[in-house]
């Protein structure tokens, strides 16, 4: 179905239904629920492309993961950490009707310019990392997910792996461990 097969059904303006289903415009409450119900019952959906045509937007985000040349010996302890990285940003970025593209290694991080992207998380950045440098200057933003470099990111996030520790530490003795072994990579 169209917004003009919804207009038809609802009894309303094309205008008025495109302005009721993206919550802009003044329309009455009663005839934007009217509008959504026609809508769900028709099972009207919007289409993205045309959507993201006219925005300018993409709704599509890039993760990028340390290559593997890149990692240490003791870093390839965290490998599985890197696959729940993954997955937790793409179940977020689904929610958030986007689509998340893993991008590949790249020697040459210029090939970054031939994808569209709103943004990008670049997950346990290198010192000057040449790919960030790529997408400030095409204009792509980026976060940081691990430790960011002051000057390279405006945002970072990263696990408070000392509290986290701590926390899983205490459960354990609490629990009655007395002998903790610890493996920590990298320290």
């Amino acid at each position: 179905p169209t917004l003009r097969d919804v207009a038809n059904a609802a009894g309303v303006a094309v205008s008025t239904v495109s302005y009721a289903l993206n919550g802009k415009g003044r329309v009455y409450a009663a005839t934007r629920a009217r509008v959504q119900e026609v809508a769900d019952r028709l099972g009207y959906r919007a289409n993205r492309s045309a959507q993201n045509l006219r925005s300018g937007r993409t709704a599509t985000l890039g993760l990028m993961l340390p290559a593997p040349d890149q990692l240490s010996s003791a870093e390839y302890l965290n490998f599985d950490w890197y696959g729940r990285v993954a997955t937790a940003a793409t179940q977020a970025a689904f929610h958030a009707d986007h689509s998340l593209l893993l991008l590949p290694s790249m020697k040459d991080p210029n090939g970054l310019r031939r994808i569209e992207m709103d943004g990008v998380l670049v997950v346990d950045p290198m010192v000057d990392d040449p790919r960030v440098e790529v997408l400030q200057k095409i204009g792509i933003p980026s976060v940081a997910v691990g430790p960011g470099h002051s000057g390279q990111f405006g945002y970072s996030t990263s696990p408070d792996l000392v509290s986290t520790t701590e926390t899983l530490l205490n459960h354990l003795a609490e629990r009655g461990a007395r002998d903790i072994f610890v493996l920590t990579p990298g320290m």
